[in-house]
């Protein structure tokens, strides 16, 4: 076990979790933890997480689906509905869904992640353009060009704004 959380946090420190990219400002779990911790301090939705990075990278995508909504349900009964790792968790819900071709439900997820995200768009910023990417090729592949336009237009635009200085 302890083999695996060290090759758990390697990966997802190099590739970052779930969709390959940079994820999240505020601490991912591979940013959390330092490979010394002993997994007696992990919560169980981290260790789920774990499990669940690996079966995805695995591409046992069915494997990783009921591990990926219980670590969403443990998060939004710890952490509440509005919290970024619950979020966190939806994008990632997402990432699965939208691997098995399930593209209404890992819509769903991602809008549900954006809504938390863009309640503090300043810390949550990497966040929202990730998950509006992810949103941008679900809607993509559904075959909703009108939506992937203005899904594209959104992250385009939020993008400029936060490149842009603020004016004082």
């Amino acid at each position: 076990m302890k083999n695996l959380l060290r090759v758990g946090i390697i990966l997802a420190t190099v590739m970052g979790i779930w969709g390959f990219k940079s994820e999240f400002t505020t601490p991912s779990f591979a940013q959390t933890i330092s490979p010394v911790s002993s997994i007696k301090n992990l919560s169980k939705d981290d260790i789920l997480e774990m499990q669940a990075l690996k079966l995805f990278i695995e591409e046992k995508y069915d494997e990783a689906l009921p591990l990926a909504q219980e670590i969403l349900t443990i998060r939004r009964s710890k952490l509440g509905e509005n919290h970024p790792k619950t979020g966190m968790a939806l994008n990632n819900l997402g990432r699965v869904y939208h691997f098995l071709g399930r593209y209404d439900e890992a819509i769903s997820s991602y809008k549900q992640a954006l809504a938390i995200y863009e309640q503090k768009p300043k810390t949550n910023h990497d966040s929202i353009l990730n998950t509006l990417s992810n949103l941008e090729e679900a809607l993509s592949l559904q075959g909703n060009n009108k939506s992937v336009l203005r899904c594209s237009f959104l992250n385009t635009n939020k993008i400029v704004r936060w490149a842009m200085p603020t004016r004082h």
